[in-house]
């Protein structure tokens, strides 16, 4: 009989790194191609399989045995086995763990069951839930969906990286949690970022061209994402930190955008980003005025010259990159500039210049810092995916916003913005704050306009 040892908190944490959810229905439901993946799978790094088999058409004994080969795959390997729910299953085979649902068995029924020893994960997509999981006992939790599936029908909507974040902070650093639900190789490092321990996947192997680099790319992507503290400017003052943290949920959004993941992974339909790049030249020609604008209201000499050298550099090297791609449209300059301006853009622009003209320079610096700012934590997201700066279409935008030159222009407008706070009262802040989350969300909202590819909402035929 198998005498089950359980893990310590961090070598748990270890195993879970990449987590293979894989059944019959996943491969065709054919025993011999799920067992192929599992191996491949395991020999790519994967350190726990679950076997959930759900609205399977193999026979009783065919899942048994389906288990059983599993099994031996993964002791083989040394990687742990799971099974999803079957109890009785679990039991009869002396498996390393099980997983149970928001609706399986509960928690404190499958307790009394499991032999000693044996691991307990519960999906959990909520706080509440994640803490009465952690209050219970359970060993682990699966958080999710982090995004959409078709894998997985009773997924439940999805609640992103920042959903899990969130969990993360209700249960503290220490108890293991992985993010499952649509993750791939292209989205899933926001959801070790966001405090996941590692990935439960099921179609990014089990519908990989090879399943064992798939499993190696994603281990890889896990330990480094796991290394470093999340993307983040190394030099926030106090109240750029507040803002930081404050805008976190409102770019995650961005991040998780599928303009922005379809830069990264180079799926973005190319008219999509041929939108884009029109509305966003059109956008520039207003962004550079309110450099201009600074330039006028700023204190002194140096500060006055740097804005209109971000003038400069915006009429110039990033509206050059523009019309670079605008050539490759076989869109010309005189047809960029009489792009007609969508409703998003006028709004986003519209709002700034008014609050350039009519507010301080600490009021125009909130409103135009998130521009800068978050392009900057997208170039850096996106370079550090396989392939992204190397992309015949998609590689010079993410090597322009993740560069060093424009970092260091982000860095101190950055800067600026600290300076500009230090001293004002917590009224002034807080306009400052209700500025910068303003345009924030201006930023999704453009996002989604040029996805859409959409002009005036509710008045195109």
């Amino acid at each position: 009989m198998t005498t089950l040892v359980k893990l310590t908190g961090e070598q748990l944490k270890e195993k879970l790194r990449v987590y293979l959810v894989i059944g019959s229905q996943d491969c065709d439901f054919s025993i011999e191609r799920t067992l192929t993946i599992v191996r491949q799978a395991l020999a790519g790094g994967v350190g726990t399989v679950q076997l959930r088999d759900k609205n399977s058409k193999l026979t009783e004994g065919e899942r048994e045995q389906l288990a059983r080969e599993m099994q031996k795959l993964c002791r083989e390997y040394g990687a742990m086995f799971f099974i999803n729910d079957d109890v009785e299953l679990a039991i009869r085979l002396t498996v390393d763990g099980i997983h149970v649902g928001q609706d399986d068995l509960p928690l404190v029924e499958v307790q009394k069951l499991v032999p000693s020893g044996m691991l307990i994960g519960i999906s959990a997509g909520t706080p509440e839930e994640a803490r009465i999981a952690q209050d219970g006992g359970a060993d682990y939790i699966g958080v999710g969906a982090m995004y959409a599936t078709s894998s997985k029908a009773d997924a439940g909507e999805p609640i992103g990286p920042a959903g899990l974040r969130a969990i993360r902070q209700a249960v503290g650093e220490s108890y293991p949690m992985v993010g499952i639900g649509g993750i791939s190789i292209a989205n899933c490092r926001p959801v070790v970022e966001a405090g996941a321990d590692g990935l439960a996947v099921i179609s990014a192997i089990t519908r990989a061209e090879d399943p064992e680099q798939a499993a190696v790319e994603l281990l890889q992507i896990v330990v480094a994402s796991a290394s470093k503290a999340p993307a983040q400017p190394t030099q926030l003052g106090a109240f750029t930190a507040r803002l930081f943290d404050r805008v976190k949920p409102i770019w995650e959004r961005t991040h998780q955008h599928p303009f922005v993941t379809g830069l990264g992974d180079g799926t973005l339909p190319v008219e999509t980003f041929a939108f884009y790049m029109k509305q966003d030249y059109v956008f520039l020609i207003d962004y550079a005025k309110l450099f201009a604008i600074a330039s006028t209201k700023a204190y002194d000499l140096d500060t006055s010259a740097k804005f209109a050298a971000l003038q400069e550099a915006t009429l110039n090297s990033e509206m050059a990159l523009h019309r670079a791609y605008a050539e490759r449209f076989g869109i010309s300059r005189e047809e960029l500039e009489a792009t007609e301006s969508s409703f998003v853009m006028l709004a986003y622009t519209s709002y700034m210049l008014k609050v350039a003209h009519q507010g301080s320079l600490a009021e125009l610096v909130s409103a135009l810092l998130p521009c800068m700012w978050s392009y900057w934590e997208i170039g850096k997201r996106l370079a550090e995916i396989p392939g992204a700066t190397a992309h015949e279409l998609y590689g010079d935008w993410v090597s322009t916003y993740s560069g060093d030159e424009f970092g260091e222009l982000a860095q101190w407008l950055i800067g600026v913005m600290d300076d500009l706070a230090d001293g004002k009262n917590e009224r002034e802040l807080a306009r400052f704050e209700e500025h910068f989350l303003t345009t924030s969300k201006m930023e999704v909202l453009f996002w989604e306009m040029a996805y859409r590819k959409e002009l005036w909402p509710a008045c195109q035929s």
